[in-house]
């Protein structure tokens, strides 16, 4: 599902009973509302958990000063959101496990070399999955009942049930993504240890 950010925008509308917009710049207090909420949630939904599709890997530029109380600092990507996971060796096993502290916009650490894995900011909403649309467009519309329709406290509630209905579906989802492989695994062991 490829859905563009006024689509989704009205998906929210809807939900709330309100009229839908044909561009986030056409100066109505629907576009407007929706500007003010739109990055907010869409970097909350995506820090709050670690999305197959808005994962990434780097290896992190050592920047040139000495941070006090460690050796080296690196600096973090420009997209990212939340840091998922260190490694010393890019593989995340569990195995080079690191010390390191954020602060900032720089990870410090006494490692000479890291790697992370994180969640990225995706602004492009054709990357999106259709359940993290579903609830991005929950959550939108509940920040968007009460200063556009004025919504009851029930509506705005059913809204909240659905969001909570979505984003369970869409992580257990990812999840499963996430661990075929592994499942795959052990099922190819079992097969052959039979």
């Amino acid at each position: 599902m490829s859905l563009s950010q006024v689509q989704i925008c009205n998906i929210s509308l809807s939900k709330i009973g309100d009229y839908t917009i044909s561009s986030l710049t056409e100066g109505t207090k629907q576009a407007e509302y929706c500007n003010i909420h739109w990055e907010n949630v869409r970097d909350s939904l995506l820090q709050s958990y670690a999305w197959n599709f808005a994962t990434a890997r780097v290896r992190l530029a050592r920047l040139a000063d000495i941070p006090i109380g460690y050796d080296y600092q690196y600096q973090l990507p420009n997209d990212c959101l939340k840091v998922r996971k260190v490694s010393t060796d890019g593989l995340f096993n569990g195995i080079n496990l690191v010390d390191y502290k954020i602060e900032g916009r720089v990870l410090l650490t006494n490692e000479d070399t890291i790697y992370i894995k994180y969640t990225k900011q995706v602004s492009d909403t054709s990357y999106w999955t259709a359940l993290f649309i579903k609830a991005f467009a929950c959550e939108l519309a509940s920040l968007l009942a009460e200063p556009l329709g004025g919504a009851a406290t029930s509506d705005k509630q059913l809204i909240l049930n659905e969001f909570d209905a979505y984003i369970t579906e869409a992580r257990g989802v990812d999840f499963e993504e996430d661990n075929n492989e592994q499942e795959d695994y052990y099922s190819m062991i079992a097969c052959r240890d039979n």
